[in-house]
């Protein structure tokens, strides 16, 4: 097989990378006031020489990449004057991300990122490469019978407000805000009126406004985020083969992921209060070598119901939640452990409104404010109540799951035990006071993507054992 070139887009991402360097003749043009052309390029030669050969040396390097895959091996060679060769076996290319941008559409090209790793390892690699559209990445093609899933316009919308937490903003930081601007504006004036006179009342006519309108920019730039996650989500769908899964994504840019089946080390599924109450759920994979965090690289699906995610699970783990053989929860009187921060930032929060309780302009701020932490923390008590009821550890044959939460979130990771790294148990002086223990399971996908189950029974956890034996 032959060698290819990359594409010539290629010129442009490297001559982007110096782009700052224009604000230097720029500035010299500024400052000398160049008349006519002799002294133009008397004053600005040397840095337009510089971008020159920036263009030039992009140029060359564009044209010294080639690359060319068989079953076996990807081989990419670069460099003008010191040449490298990079030789990645297929099999240990773990995913490959396709992105398709407004701007490489123009140019009739796409970027391929090959994800790399070996099992065990904390270390990383991420080849990119830009490649001429008729010359895609084809070494994870899916022709065998595949299962397909699509998420709704619909679903996608809720996912992207209940991400963008509009219904926040609508229901509390905006009136809050503009009540804050009303009061503010109120005292304001009066401090005026009682000390330099009424001559500067205009001065306090711009106070509410001006703070109101931080609530409406607020606003702007939630909907902002809204139609962004909208148009990156949307067309969302889901294959999966008996080998590879596939996902693609995207309006106007499109992603498209394809990842080996034996290299997920574990799926997340994570749900906010409010996707909690639209029954929605987001799935995310966990793979060597693909960044990790809440984003579209490790993304399985945006917004599914149970049916459908139980469904992806059998699909990709031939299993599901009927065929765990054992389970441990909290016990119900463990209830008051997921609800003691909570409660104590409540009373607290009660005592200073008491404390503070009055008719005055600061006064009433100040109300306002604790009204606004108030709503927080009904919201994080919400949460932990959540956290309690479906918190646990159950395993089957094949896989663990746990079930925990993180800050505002719930979540639910389902691991081969295969893929597991370690399980451990840790108890502070009070957890061995009341005979509690928080386990944590970190996959292969890394040691810092540990997941925690909290609160349980430290005299129930002895089959964790046998699971490692297995």
């Amino acid at each position: 097989m032959k060698y290819k070139s990359v594409s010539n887009y290629t010129v442009w991402v490297y001559v982007s990378k110096f782009l700052f360097l224009l604000i230097i003749p720029f500035i010299k043009s500024l400052i000398l006031k160049p008349t006519g052309i002799k002294e133009f390029f008397s004053t600005m030669g040397s840095s337009i020489l510089a971008i020159l050969v920036i263009i030039i040396v992009s140029f060359i390097e564009y044209k010294s990449i080639k690359y060319k895959m068989d079953n076996d091996f990807l081989i990419i060679k670069k460099g003008f004057i010191i040449k490298k060769k990079l030789i990645i076996p297929v099999k240990n290319i773990n995913a490959a991300i396709n992105r398709r941008t407004v701007l490489l559409n123009l140019f009739k090209s796409e970027k391929i990122s090959i994800c790399i790793n070996s099992k065990g390892t904390k270390r990383k690699s991420l080849v990119d490469l830009i490649i001429k559209r008729n010359d895609t990445y084809n070494s994870f093609k899916i022709d065998e019978k595949v299962e397909s899933f699509k998420i709704s316009p619909v679903k996608i919308l809720l996912m992207s407000m209940s991400w963008s937490n509009p219904v926040v903003s609508l229901l509390i930081a905006v009136p809050f805000i503009n009540k804050m601007a009303s009061i503010m504006g109120e005292g304001t004036t009066k401090v005026l009126y009682s000390t330099m006179g009424s001559m500067l009342s205009f001065i306090t006519i711009g106070i509410p406004p001006l703070i109101a309108s931080v609530s409406y920019i607020m606003l702007g730039a939630f909907f902002i985020t809204i139609v962004i996650h909208f148009l990156k989500f949307v067309n969302f769908k889901t294959q999966i083969a008996s080998e590879h899964v596939l996902t693609k994504s995207g309006l106007i840019s499109t992603n498209t992921k394809i990842i080996k089946k034996n290299q997920i080390s574990a799926i997340v599924i994570k749900q906010n209060l409010i996707m909690l109450i639209l029954k929605l759920y987001s799935m995310y994979v966990q793979v060597l070598g693909v960044s990790q965090g809440k984003g579209e690289y490790n993304l399985l699906f945006a917004a599914s119901k149970k049916e459908e995610m139980n469904k992806m699970i059998k699909a990709i783990y031939n299993s599901d939640d009927s065929n765990n053989k054992f389970c441990i929860k909290p016990h119900k009187n463990r209830a008051f452990n997921f609800l003691k921060a909570p409660l104590c930032s409540l009373i607290i929060l009660f005592s200073v409104i008491i404390a503070f309780f009055g008719d005055k302009w600061y006064e009433k701020l100040i109300m306002l404010t604790l009204s606004f932490i108030l709503i927080l923390i009904l919201w994080w008590i919400s949460v932990r109540y959540f956290a309690y009821k479906y918190s646990g550890l159950m395993f089957s044959e094949e896989l663990l799951y746990l079930n925990g939460f993180k800050r505002l979130s719930l979540y639910k990771a389902i691991i081969p035990i295969c893929n597991i790294r370690s399980i451990s148990i840790m108890r502070n002086p009070f957890f061995k006071w009341s005979r509690l223990c928080t386990v944590s399971v970190t996959p292969f996908s890394g040691e810092k993507y540990k997941f925690k189950c909290k609160y349980l029974d430290y005299n129930e956890i002895g089959f964790l054992k046998e699971i490692l034996n297995k």
